[in-house]
């Protein structure tokens, strides 16, 4: 959202992978990493991963879950994650928020 977008992204599907994501604004002169490691992979229907803490990825980190269900033809998607202590608690929502909706616009 705002201009943001995703240079690159790495994702090995399975528990234990890691997840390594860059974003950056249209002009690149702000960017950021996002990593992660997976704890749990049930394609189709759940992902639960430890967001990165610094350099440490490991499961005492912020936890993120993805639970996808199906009913009459419509996919949902139940999305929670631990809140951090940095940001504020609805900026963080309004980013985790502006990700599923471009993940809706992508989808269509």
């Amino acid at each position: 959202g705002d201009g943001w977008k995703t240079p690159h992204a790495e994702v090995d599907a399975k528990r234990g992978g890691k997840i390594r994501i860059g974003y950056s604004n249209n002009d690149g002169t702000q960017s950021f990493e996002f990593g992660a490691l997976i704890g749990e992979y049930n394609s189709p229907t759940r992902l639960a991963y430890y967001l990165q803490d610094g350099d440490s990825i490991d499961t005492n980190n912020r936890l993120v879950t993805y639970d996808l269900s199906e009913s009459e033809g419509i996919t949902h998607l139940r999305l929670e994650f631990d809140v951090e202590q940095i940001n504020d608690k609805e900026l963080q929502r309004k980013g985790w928020t502006e990700h599923i909706d471009n993940l809706s616009e992508l989808l269509g």
